[in-house]
Formats: structure tokens, C-alpha cells, sequence
């Protein structure tokens, strides 16, 4: 279904010149102009200040190379699947529990008083 779907994106897309965010009016571009385009966004945000590029990979399994690329580039707002997901829920069981209970069982919330999960992010400003 995801291979033959006609929804499929099969080339890169580029908002139409003209039209506001959200209106859903693109076109498709070249890969070679989708990666010039990017080459320059990235080069710009390195050269004026890194910490503008917010850096996030899926569940790739290749954490630690994506956050030696983001820690090349300069910018500290990177992350991965993991630091939102599982792993907390992992860790935080450990901690309370002595078992990671996410998809291992289940907190003991007969004895729970208090859960807090928190998560701290550095928002900066949209890139245009």
C-alpha cells in the first residue's frame, strides 16, 4: 500500500512562489535544486547562529551518528525517537518501579501518589 500508493511522493516539492504556509499549493522540484536549496538554507543558519537548526531523527537506530552530524554543525537542539519515547518511559520504571514497564508491564498505580514526566525542549524561532 505505502509502495503503489498514488499518493506517493516520488519528487521533492516546493512550496508555490506566492502562496501562504498551509495553503497546500507546491510543485515538484529536481532532487539536484531540492538539495542546492538546502545546502544554502544549512549554510546560512552555520555561518549565523547553529543553535536555529532543531535536528530530529526518527527511530533509526543511528542516534549516535546523527548527534556527532548535529554536533558538528554547532547546534545543541537535536534529539532522537528514543528521547521521547521508550527510553523515558524505560528509565523512568527503573527508577520508581525497579523495572523498565513500558512495554514490560505496568506501573503499580494502586501505590502511585505522584507521576511526573518531564520534558525540557529549547524552542527557537521557526526557520523562513
Amino acid at each position: 500500500m505505502k509502495q503503489y500508493s498514488p499518493g506517493k511522493l516520488r519528487n521533492p516539492l516546493r512550496r508555490k512562489p506566492g502562496t501562504e504556509r498551509g495553503a497546500g499549493e507546491f510543485e515538484e522540484i529536481s532532487w539536484d535544486e531540492a538539495l542546492d536549496i538546502l545546502t544554502k538554507r544549512l549554510e546560512h543558519i552555520r555561518a549565523t547562529d547553529p543553535d536555529k537548526l532543531a535536528y530530529f531523527t526518527g527511530r533509526d537506530q543511528m542516534q549516535a551518528l546523527t548527534g556527532l552530524w548535529a554536533q558538528q554543525f554547532g547546534t545543541l537542539n537535536w534529539s532522537a525517537h528514543g528521547g521521547f519515547c521508550s527510553v523515558n518511559m524505560a528509565t523512568a520504571g527503573l527508577y520508581m518501579l525497579g523495572h523498565a514497564f513500558w512495554e514490560f508491564g505496568d506501573p503499580d498505580w494502586d501505590r502511585t501518589k505522584y507521576f511526573m514526566l518531564w520534558v525540557s525542549l529549547r524552542i527557537t524561532p521557526p526557520i523562513r
